[in-house]
């Protein structure tokens, strides 16, 4: 939550509420992930990856912080045996908004499915 002002000047919901991005901002957000992605990749041991030589190309959908209360709806997934179709994401559960909520969705979707 910590870049959640920064805007993609490009993205979909920038241009239709005319939200002015900053490229320095986006810039800045997209070496932060690139530096992160880096230090996980040498923790699991690969080589180095090329200084990135794109951007800055940050995209911010509608929903990327959401909130929802489900209540009693709130789980991991929501199966529809029948019709062997599962509903995944990491809005579904909390921590809502996380990739490790979406990530233990997908599984939880994958487990439902087989």
């Amino acid at each position: 939550r910590k870049h959640k002002k920064t805007m993609g000047s490009d993205s979909y919901v920038s241009v239709t509420n005319e939200v002015s991005g900053s490229v320095e901002g986006e810039g800045a957000v997209s070496m932060e992930l690139f530096v992160a992605f880096e230090r996980l990749l040498q923790k699991l041991g690969a080589p180095a990856l090329a200084p990135p030589t794109w951007g800055p190309t940050l995209h911010r959908w509608g929903a990327a912080f959401p909130e929802p209360d489900l209540g009693s709806l709130a789980m991991d997934t929501w199966f529809l045996p029948e019709e062997r179709f599962v509903f995944a994401g990491d809005f579904l559960a909390p921590p809502s908004g996380c990739v490790a909520a979406a990530l233990k969705s997908g599984i939880a979707a994958g487990d439902a499915l087989l």
